[in-house]
């Protein structure tokens, strides 16, 4: 029994040693640091700060938001000029907002936790 415990012990030790030696292939390499972007803030609009913002878009002139908090998540069509609500529909306390998307005039509110999604027609 001892013998096979060193044995396995052996292998583990050489098996895990690293000398450099060898082929570098299978071995991970730490990816290049990414390059650094400069931006530079073309406008900037008005809006409510007490909001707990998980999902954000602009679509057709309107801003699009939707917010998560614990009884409290909602869906809000924006007017980005002065920063207040145009329309809002609030979740059931149920339901914790997150991410939106918009395609082809529809909107998809996903949720967290729940794994509900809603869909509602813009138009």
């Amino acid at each position: 029994m001892r013998r096979l415990l060193a044995l396995g012990y052996t292998v583990l030790v050489i098996g895990c040693n690293n000398n450099g030696s060898g082929s570098s292939e299978g071995t991970s390499t730490r990816p290049p640091e990414p390059e650094a972007m400069n931006c530079v803030i073309q406008k900037s609009y008005p809006h409510d700060t007490s909001s707990f913002i998980e999902g954000l878009l602009i679509y057709d002139g309107s801003l699009y938001e939707s917010t998560g908090n614990n009884g409290h998540s909602k869906l809000l069509k924006v007017n980005l000029n002065t920063g207040k609500a145009e329309k809002e529909l609030r979740l059931d306390s149920t339901y914790f907002g997150e991410g939106i998307a918009i395609l082809r005039d529809t909107i998809y509110q996903l949720t967290y936790k729940t794994g509900v999604a809603f869909v509602y027609t813009l138009k």
